[in-house]
């Protein structure tokens, strides 16, 4: 964490909501789900954490609630035996792109395309 006055009650479970406080009040917080999948003949096995969704109070950001939070679900999914972290982002979210690929070091894996009917 880069600010001490950010406190961030750690997970417990795999499904999980991870809390940043600061000055006795939430500032931002986390929900991340571990994935298990055994494989079969098309797919290999793995085990991963997902970030569901993620808030920082827009007063807080930058201020290290952001990375303090997504860190506690990394830390989390690898005591669980997860081996990679995922996230979703909209393609027009261009500051949530810039925080998790240019602050966090996430890479694209897939695009997701949609056409309307």
């Amino acid at each position: 964490m880069t600010d001490d006055r950010i406190r961030v009650r750690p997970a417990t479970q795999e499904d999980a909501t991870v809390l940043a406080e600061s000055r006795g009040g939430a500032i931002g917080y986390v929900t991340a789900t571990v994935h298990r999948r055994a494989g079969d003949v098309l797919t290999r096995p793995r085990n991963f954490a997902a970030i569901e969704h993620i808030a920082v109070d827009p007063a807080a950001v930058r201020g290290g609630a952001g990375s303090a939070l997504v860190e506690a679900v990394r830390v989390a999914a690898r005591e669980v035996g997860c081996t990679s972290l995922v996230t979703d982002v909209w393609a027009v979210n261009k500051t949530a792109l810039a925080f998790f690929e240019d602050g966090l070091g996430f890479a694209p894996m897939r695009h997701w395309l949609e056409q309307g009917l």
